[in-house]
Order: C-alpha cells, then structure tokens, then sequence
C-alpha cells in the first residue's frame, strides 16, 4: 500500500506543477511586460489545460480516499487537496476575465425612429458587430513526414505565418506543431515547446526532412514507376500525366532542368508507359530524325485526354427499361444431392468402392487425374492445394488419402506428384537371378517398412561391380578421390551426404522420392553440382548429384587374393583396390554411363570377370570363380530412416560446418582490427571499446551547434529547478 501511495502523491504531485508553471506564465508587471496575456489563442491554451489538470487531479484524489489510511494523514491528504481546489479557483478567475477584456462584445444600436414622429411599439436591439479579426485565422497545411512534401509545406506555412509577424514565438511554434502529423508528429522534442524556442523547432525540422538529395531520389523513383497503360482509358491517362508533370516540376524547383539526355530517357519512359494505341498515335506524330520533346509529348497527353474523356462521355449507352411482362414463379425448398462414383458410376463415395480399393497405387493416380478429383478428399471440384478439410492420411499424416499410402510390401513403383527416380537397386537382370534365395531383412519405423540390405545366400560364387575411382573437385577447387559405382540402372547420379560435406559445395533444395528393391523409397532434399574428372584420361564432365544418406554397404562383400589372376600389365585399373572391400561415396547413373564405356574388352578366364575399357580407366566386373569363398551377394538399394535423416540434418545445422568456408570480408577485418587496436580491460572485467565509424562518417553531417544549442536549453532549464540538477548530475557521475 506504501508504495501505491508513494506514486499517487508523486503523479499528483506532477499535475499541480503543471498549474504552477501556468501561474508563472501570466505574471505580468510593468517592469517586466508579458505580452503573451493579450494573446487570445495563448490563454486559450492555457485554459484548456487548467481543466485537464483539474480532472487529473481529482482522479488521483479519488484513488487516495479509497486506500485505507488512518485519519491522520487522509486530513493531511485533503489539505492538499483544498490548496489545489484553491489554486485552481485563482488561475480559471484569472484566465476567464483576461478573455473578457479581449474578446470584444457586440453592441446594441436602437432603432432609428419612424416617420412622421409617429409612436410604434419599441423594437428589440439590432446587435451590430464589430469587425474583429481572428489571429491565424487563414487556415495552416499539414505536413506527414513525406520527404516530397517538404518543401511546398515549409513555403506555405512560411509564407502564412509572414503575415501574423506580431504574432509571439510561442504562438507560431504552437501553430507549427498543430501541422505535424503522422511521421512528422512528435518529431518537435518537449524541452522546445516548454521554452518556446520557435527557431529551435525549424532548424531540428530541416535538418530532418531537408535532404535535397534524398528528396531528388523519391521523385525520379516515382518517375520510373509510373504505372503501365494496358488498355485506352481517359481516368488512368490522367494520373499518369498527373503523376509525371508532378515529380518534373517538383525536380525542376530543385534546379535540376529536363533537358539533354534526361529528357529522352524521360520520353523514353513516358512512351513504355503509353498503351498500344495512344502509342502509335504518338509515333505516328514524330518526324524522323527529330528527338522528340517533353513539353510535346506531355501536351500531346493531356489532348488526347480531353478526346477521351469526350468520346467516353458521348458514347455512354444509355439503357431503356423493357416492359417487364408478370410472370407466375414458383420456388421449391427440395435439395437434392446425388452421389456417383468415378469407378464404377454407383450411387457412392469412391472410397467405399470396392473396385477402386482394389487398384494399386499408381492406377488410384490415373484415375483420380483423369476424373480431376482431389487426392486428400477423393471429391471432384478442387485440387489438393486447394482442399478445406483437414483430414490426412492416418499412416504417415501427409496430404493424400489413406487409400493412396504406399505399400512397401508390393514390387511396384509408386506413382507420386513429386519427382521419382529409380536407384541401382531394380536391375531386372540381377533381381531375377535370385528370384527364390533374396531374403528383405526390414525394419518397422512408423508404421513403414525401410529396406535395410538385401543379400543372398547363395556361397558358390559371387558377383563384382563395376567400381572407379574419379577425382572431385570442393568449394576450393581441390581435388578428392572418391570411390564410385558405376550402374546403367539408375535414372540419376547420388552422392553420399558425407562426402558431400567435405566437398562444402552449394547445396539446392530439391524433392524427389527415390524407390528401390522392394518398394523402398527415399526423399531426396538437396542437390549438389560438382566437377568429376579422370585418374587415367583427361575426361572431365559437371554433374548434378543428389545427396542421400548412404550410397550402399561397403563393396565387395569381402577382400580376396587375386595373386593368381593373370591381370595385363599394359592396362591401368580404374580401381587398383577393387579386390578390398571400401566405402562407396558415390554413384554415377545412366545419364553418363553409356558416355564412359569404350569398346575394348579383356576376358580373363572361364570363372573369372572381365575388363572393359572406360574414360576411368580399366574397370572389373562379372562373376567371380566359384572356388572363392563368398558371404553374401549385396544389391545396391538407395534407403533411409527418416528419423536418422532429420537427426543428422539438425546436427550439421548446429554445427554450421557449411560457414566454416566463408572467406572473410573487408568489412570483418576491418572490425577485427579496429577492436584489438582499441579494446581495454576495465578493473571489474568489463571490456571498453571505441566506437566505430567506416568512410561515410562525414554523411552525418554538421550538428555540433544543434547539440550545443540543446545543451544550453538544457542547462537554463536545470538552473530554474535546482532540486532537479541535483539529482540529474547524480544520475550522469553513475555513468561516468
């Protein structure tokens, strides 16, 4: 409750001050004359504000009374209420019989007496006024804070106040402040109105909004952003003349003349502002080998303004009512809503349709695209962007129907809007082979089945893919080896997220669906481009390279001898550790695949694979003796986990590795430098540094005599209230 009292009385406090510094402001003597007291519009003023205190005042009083305080003090309470009853009593006597004595009262003339000396009833008082003049009577212009305004407002409010001379200081600065709105509201700080300082107040307003140059750039932008004309229309015509006569002339009080190359690259774009017909009627008007000239062809505007306001005008059609002939109507309040379904044309939903149920994934699509149906909603009439229910799929909770979830269980691709691509992993000739041995080892991760691997347990032989290893260059043009697997079966090039990494290259954002072996299917999200090139020949291509989480598992299954394989000397391997089992960083698809592969061929023997001669170099592949012992016979297939994936994803954002090859900027080195060369070390461990300034310092400007200015006012105003000075310096030597 204290404190609740403490601020009322300080707030109250406030408010008879204001009264105070009212009572200051009508002393008036004849030693020292004040002439604001004969201003009507100054004690109007001051009148309204006696009242708004008052109303203050009583506000406040009334949250003291209802604080439960003993006697003693709600005596001491009114007390002070009584001297501010008293004090405002004083000052509203005081400022009403100044009015009086300046606000004149008409007078009464009598009648003038009738003809013929005749006596006539007595007439009431005709009230003849005297012919009084209201300062400032001449209405003030606005100004919003729009740099282009600036200029015609500081004109006409100048050349308004030129005729109210003998009008005080603090009248005008009042008058001045009336005209700010909106932006330019408030920008005449407190400490000015209080002193009255007219001059002050002008010089912090052109200061702020006097930019010449500033005010030069607003006008050409609004000349090259004159709106287009698409059709012949008189209303929009106009405003582009409008417009465009405006910003010249506004320019041109400025001193900037139209003439020369600015005044063709002005007609220039007055002309791609003209439409199709007022152009050739334009150009049909300029006489070859002449430039054409800006008064010319603003005149020819506004004529043909006037014609089409003319023919618009004359050619109004004018409607002629038609007999209307009675006619018996009859309404019905019958709805009607007949289902049909797209499949099969019965009388329901379509996805109570037992044939519809039935199609696979990709017919479902088909269908739906062809009847143009949505696939969240299943109904006709709207697209899925354009759906209003909010229900999704109760399997994976993505916009498309429950019917249209991927089956993972079924050897098919499925039909998705989003790009899809089919990685190595759906070689017809390999996945054929292994019909009856190939066992899906799979995984439940939110209601999908994620291919993990896919081997075979077959242990008499084992097959090799073609590998290389390609040079690739990083964001510092460096070259990394990169082990690469080299398959005619996928439709795109992939690149392991790891890799990628260290590459530190761009990365795009993309959307494609990746299906592999058994309906396995990855979202890709980013791409990279990178420059692949030959350990052997100088063969060098740009690839686009999709990103996924993993290539496949490390090839071959497992490193063997091949000590006794009569290799050729002649040739150089495109791999020389392909027998080692390593990590595959990336795979190259048959975009390029045909591209590498050269004609010569190598057969080593019966039970052994062959070479083939590619832009890598010699690379190896086929079946390998049956006599080698062999684990597993892997497939490469392209799959994720998508709560991995997003693990990842948030870890490398956190970790910023993509920021670490920025390369520094002038800007950067500049602040590094400026801080070691400034810095210190307070006592109490705090650092002080210098405050920085770059080249364009000297756009400041000059406002050290604004800052002196404000500082003496300041100081003439800490003088009168020495309580207040006080404590301003303690509040100042806590920040010294």
């Amino acid at each position: 409750m204290e404190e609740t009292l403490k601020a009322l009385v300080h707030q109250r406090g406030a408010v008879r001050g204001k009264l105070t510094r009212v009572k200051n402001a009508l002393v008036h003597c004849d030693a020292v004359p004040n002439p604001n007291i004969r201003n009507v519009h100054f004690l109007k003023l001051y009148a309204k504000t006696v009242e708004n205190c008052y109303s203050e005042y009583n506000a406040f009083q009334n949250l003291i009374h209802a604080l439960p305080l003993s006697n003693e003090r709600r005596c001491e309470k009114e007390e002070r209420y009584v001297e501010f009853e008293a004090l405002y009593n004083e000052l509203t006597i005081q400022l009403s019989t100044l009015l009086e004595e300046l606000i004149p009262k008409p007078e009464m003339l009598p009648p003038d007496p009738p003809a013929g000396g005749n006596t006539i009833a007595p007439v009431a008082p005709v009230l003849v006024p005297q012919h009084f003049i209201t300062p400032l009577a001449v209405p003030l212009p606005t100004f919003d804070g729009t740099y282009e305004a600036w200029y015609s407002f500081k004109s006409m409010f100048q050349n308004v106040m030129a005729r109210y001379a003998t009008e005080t200081p603090a009248i005008k600065l009042y008058q001045l402040r009336s005209a700010l709105v909106g932006k330019a509201a408030g920008v005449i700080d407190q400490d000015i109105i209080n002193n009255g300082d007219y001059e002050a107040a002008w010089a912090i307003l052109t200061d702020r909004f006097e930019d010449k140059r500033l005010i030069i750039d607003k006008h050409i932008e609004a000349i090259f952003s004159l709106p287009k004309l698409a059709k012949d229309n008189s209303i929009e015509l106009r405003k582009l003349v409008d417009a465009c006569v405006k910003n010249v002339q506004a320019l041109e009080n400025l001193e900037l003349e139209v003439d020369g190359l600015g005044e063709q690259m002005l007609i220039n774009q007055l002309a791609s502002k003209m439409d199709r017909d007022t152009r050739k009627v334009w150009e049909t008007r300029q006489d070859p080998g002449e430039l054409p000239s800006y008064m010319d062809t603003i005149e020819f505007l506004k004529q043909r303004c006037r014609i089409m306001e003319k023919v618009e005008t004359n050619s109004a059609k004018v409607e002629i009512p038609k007999p209307v002939r009675p006619v018996n109507k009859s309404k019905t309040l019958v709805t009607t809503n007949e289902l049909q379904c797209t499949m099969c044309n019965n009388t329901h939903e379509l996805y109570k349709c037992d044939e519809f149920e039935k199609k696979n994934i990709s017919e479902k699509y088909n269908l739906l695209r062809r009847s143009g149906s949505c696939f969240n909603y299943l109904g006709k009439g709207h697209r899925t962007t354009d759906c209003a229910s909010s229900s999704t799929c109760r399997k994976c909770n993505k916009r498309h129907h429950t019917l249209l979830h991927p089956v993972e269980t079924k050897a098919e691709q499925v039909v998705n809007p989003t790009p899809t691509t089919k990685s190595a992993g759906e070689s017809d000739s390999r996945s054929e082979s292994t019909t009856d041995n190939v066992t899906s080892v799979e995984t439940k991760h939110k209601n999908q089945n994620v291919v993990l691997c896919v081997s075979s347990d077959l242990q008499n032989k084992q097959t090799l893919l073609t590998i290389a290893v390609v040079l690739v260059y990083d964001y510092g043009s460096n070259l990394h080896p990169c082990r690469t697997l080299i398959d005619s079966c996928s439709q795109n090039h992939f690149v392991a997220e790891r890799f990628a990494m260290q590459l530190a290259l761009k990365k795009y954002r993309v959307d494609y669906q990746v299906s592999g072996l058994n309906g396995g299917i990855t979202r890709i999200h980013n791409v990279v481009r990178a420059t692949v090139k030959s350990r052997v020949t100088s063969f060098s291509t740009e690839l686009e390279l999709l990103i996924a989480p993993k290539i496949t598992t490390d090839m071959p299954a497992r490193s063997f001898d091949v000590t006794n394989w009569s290799l050729p000397t002649h040739v150089e391997l495109a791999d020389p550790n392909f027998n080692k089992r390593g990590r595959i960083d990336m795979l190259l698809g048959a975009e390029i695949f045909w591209d590498l592969i050269k004609t010569e061929r190598i057969i080593l023997s019966e039970n052994l694979p062959s070479l083939r001669s590619t832009e890598l170099g010699w690379v190896i592949g086929g079946v390998i003796s049956e006599h080698t012992p062999v684990i597993a016979r892997t497939f490469c297939s392209v799959v994720e986990r998508d709560d991995f994936r997003d693990l990842l994803k948030r870890f490398w954002e956190i970790e910023g590795a993509q920021d670490l090859h920025q390369d520094s900027t002038t800007t950067t080195d500049e602040c590094i430098q400026h801080f070691q060369n400034t810095f210190q070390r307070m006592p109490d461990g705090r650092f002080l540094v210098r405050l920085p300034f770059n080249e364009r310092k000297s756009e400041l400007g000059e406002s050290l005599q604004m800052a002196t200015r404000r500082f003496l006012t300041l100081e003439r105003r800490l003088d009168q209230r020495p309580e207040l000075k006080a404590e301003y310096a303690t509040f100042i030597h806590d920040y010294e």
